[in-house]
């Protein structure tokens, strides 16, 4: 687990996970439906998606969130 360090671009630092476990197990506990339905992808997971593929002409998904 890292977090930015200060001003810097490129640089980070790391932290102490327990943060970030105590509010997965909180998720896990709670009555959220964590299962993904087969076949269908989340607005953020198609949006990672677009972010990988090749430069040039931004996609619907990308002009819609820029």
């Amino acid at each position: 687990m890292v977090k930015p360090l200060g001003d810097k671009q490129r640089g980070y630092e790391r932290v102490d996970p327990a943060e970030f476990v105590a509010g997965i197990k909180k998720l896990i506990n709670s009555a959220v439906p964590l299962k993904a339905e087969e076949g269908k992808q989340t607005p953020e997971s198609a949006l990672q998606h677009a972010k990988r593929g090749k430069k040039g002409k931004p996609t619907a998904e990308s002009a819609a969130t820029s």
